[in-house]
Parts: structure tokens; sequence; C-alpha cells
């Protein structure tokens, strides 16, 4: 049976440091303080990694008492407090976030759902959401006891109630979003080593960062392919929006023997790691080479799975079409050109193909084949059958016997 420590469940450091990168720090439990991470006279530095899912009296994420905190790429969610600092207590010392977010935590106590700090300090956070998380008094950023400077830029912060001290942001001041939904997704692989929360498209936070505070970020907490700025400004958080990307869901090259209910449904998803979907994504979908009627319209909006379902109908069609499938979303496009879809059909219309053995010259429109024998009785097959059939020899155990009947189109 396992026992909950009583400081630092998942990590425990005396006099020292703690340095993360592209790591994990979930799943623990402390009696005391710090459900993750207790440090004691240190500094924890955290680059690309996530502490989610602990839990603790005080500090159910990440605790430090004379010290400091340092986040960059990082997120920190999910995690719960007795008394308070959900996901952040720190004591004594400053905190500093760099494109991070902190989401989701909870204290059940006096002050801080996301942070709480302690003492005199002054703390920096930059292109950093801080958001969603839950306590009566102050859910993001409480005062457990001191008086406190905060300088945050280009920042966004759901609450700052409960918030006092030197510098508590005012929305549309430095850049800092105050008081609206910053549209995240819950926290999930969405590509790369560690869990993140996604930006929704339509985030305030989507290209409002400031790219001098980035400096030295090429990847957001993901890492590589993802890049840190995409569409000319940073995103504040740990997750960068890459852009989007449209997928089929059916075969993009069939053969058909029908031409109602073609599949032609696609995906729309955030591009590069083509995991995150996108709800509410205009599509379009054109045919070419065959007139006929799309079962949803000739424009559909993908849904929660980033699907937008879709099938044609054609009513004139021979031979081979089309179905051009092409995001229109005004905003998704802003990111850069997304590359359209194209459905590839093949039509046997058997129907027609028994109508030229009865009558070819009749049945068959003279501008689209060419026939070499025509015939005015229906060709018998004949099997040869063998005990031990030889791929090579498929073609000469089919044979088709002419008679009188079928003679050739050119003949004098």
């Amino acid at each position: 049976m396992h026992y909950p420590a009583e400081y630092g469940g998942g990590i425990y450091v005396d006099n020292g440091s703690v340095t993360l990168t592209n790591s994990t720090v979930s799943g623990n439990s402390a009696n005391s303080w710090g459900g993750g991470i207790f440090m004691d006279n240190g500094s924890v530095t955290l680059t690309n990694s996530t502490v989610s899912g602990n839990s603790a009296e005080y500090g159910g994420g990440i605790y430090v008492d004379f010290g400091s905190v340092t986040l960059t790429n990082s997120t920190v969610s999910g995690n719960f407090a007795d008394e308070d600092g959900g996901g952040i207590f720190m004591d004594d010392g400053p905190v500093m976030l760099n494109n991070s977010t902190i989401a989701f935590n909870t204290a059940a106590g006096d002050t801080g759902g996301g942070i709480a700090v302690g003492d005199d300090n002054t703390h920096t956070i930059n292109n950093s959401l801080i958001a969603n998380n839950t306590n009566a008094t102050a859910p993001n950023i409480g005062i457990y006891d001191g008086t406190h400077t905060f300088n945050i830029t280009n920042s966004l912060i759901v609450s700052t109630t409960g918030m006092t001290g030197i510098g508590v942001p005012t929305n549309g001041v430095n850049g800092n979003i105050v008081g609206v939904d910053p549209k995240l997704g819950p926290l999930a692989n969405n590509g790369g080593p560690t869990q993140t929360h996604a930006i929704l498209p339509g985030s305030p936070a989507i290209n409002a960062g400031n790219n001098a505070l980035a400096t030295g970020l090429t990847t957001d907490q993901r890492g590589a392919p993802g890049a840190r700025i995409v569409g000319g400004t940073v995103d504040m958080g740990a997750f960068e929006f890459q852009g989007a990307a449209i997928t089929p869901v059916a075969p993009q090259n069939q053969t058909i023997t029908k031409l109602t209910n073609l599949d032609v449904s696609v995906r729309v998803a955030e591009a590069v790691f083509g995991i995150v979907p996108i709800q509410g994504a205009s599509v379009s979908f054109t045919a070419n080479g065959a007139t006929g009627t799309f079962t949803n319209g000739a424009t559909v909006l993908t849904n929660a799975q980033g699907i937008a379902f879709n099938a044609f109908n054609a009513t004139d069609a021979l031979g081979s079409f089309s179905v051009l499938a092409q995001l229109t979303d005004a905003t998704l496009l802003t990111f850069g050109a997304v590359t359209p879809l194209t459905f590839n059909f093949t039509y046997l219309d058997f129907d027609l193909i028994r109508r030229i053995w009865h009558d070819p010259l009749a049945a068959t429109p003279p501008d689209r084949f060419v026939l070499g024998r025509a015939c005015a009785t229906i060709p018998e097959l004949e099997q040869t059958e063998q005990e031990e059939p030889n791929p090579e020899e498929a073609m000469e155990s089919m044979a088709v016997e002419f008679d009188e009947k079928c003679l050739p189109l050119n003949q004098e």
C-alpha cells in the first residue's frame, strides 16, 4: 500500500534545485506541503514540462519555501490543495512565468486556486495564461501574506479577484487580457512528450503575446516540429496554435458502381501535429465532371470531432469525376493557405455496359467510346477449369467466344 509523504509527494529537495525539461510530475500526494514538488531553500525550474493531478494541504502542485519558481513553456494543471495554492504555493520568493499555463487548479482554503504567494516579493509573468482555477476568495492569484509587486505583460488572467499589491493587471494595459475566456481545451496529448491545454480557434490568446518576451523559444511546450511563433506573433501560454489542416475521412480514390451517397467527409484539425480537432470550421464542396447534390449542402461546419460529414449524390456522371473539399474559414486561413482535398471517383455503369452488348450503336455515346467489335448477342464466357489455377495463366483461362454476329466495326 502506498502512503502519502509528509512533504513532496513526487519530488522532495532540501537546500538544492530542481530542473526539469520535457518532464511530467503527476498523480502524487503529500499530507502537508508540495503534492508534486517540494523545495526548501532552493529553485524550481521547469521547461517544456507539466505538473498535473497532484494534491497536498498547501501547494497541490508545487511548494517552495525560500527560493524561486521559474516556468518556461510549461503547464500546471488540475492540482488540488486542501488549503492554499492549488497549483503553486510560493512561501517566500519570486514566481516567474514565461509562456506558461496555470489552469484548472483548486484550493479549498483561503486563497490562490492557481497561485498563492507569501512574504514580500516581486513576480514576473510574461506571455502566460492563468485561467479557470478555483478558490472562493482568489481563484487565480491569491496573497497568503506580505506585500507583492507584479510585473505582468501580454498575459491573460481570467479573474484578478483577491489579487492585491502593485501591478495588478488591467484589461488592455501592457497587452494584458483580463476577464475573458481563453477557450482552453482539456489537458490532453496534443503532441510532444507532455500533455498540454490547447488554445482553440477564436481564443483571445492567439497572436496576443509579445515576441520580444519569447526570445530564444523556437517551439511551444510540445517541441518540434511545432513552431513557437505562428501567424507572426507568439501566442499566450505554453501552447502555440499551428494553423489548420484538412484530411480525408473517406478514401480519396474510389471505384464505384452507384452514384448516390458517395462519402466525401473530411476532418479539420490543428496543423503539424494533427491531433487537436477544430470545431465550427467552414468547408465547401464542389463537384467536377458530374452534376448532382450534396446531402448536407455545399458548405458544412465541422463538429466537435473536427469532422465535416457530407456525401455526393450524382445525377449525371460517366467515367471519372471528382469532388473538391476546401477549407473556407476566413479566421483559419489567416494562418496561411490550406491545401484542399480531391476525392476521385471512377464510375463503372454496368447497366450501360449491358445495353451496349445488346445494341452498341444505339446505346453508346459516340463521343465517349471507341468500339473495336459490335455484337448482336451477348458473347458467352467459357472458363477452363484447372486443378491449381496459375495467376500467370489467368487471362488464358478466360475466353470469349465470338460468333458470326460479332463483327469488327472497321470491316468493309
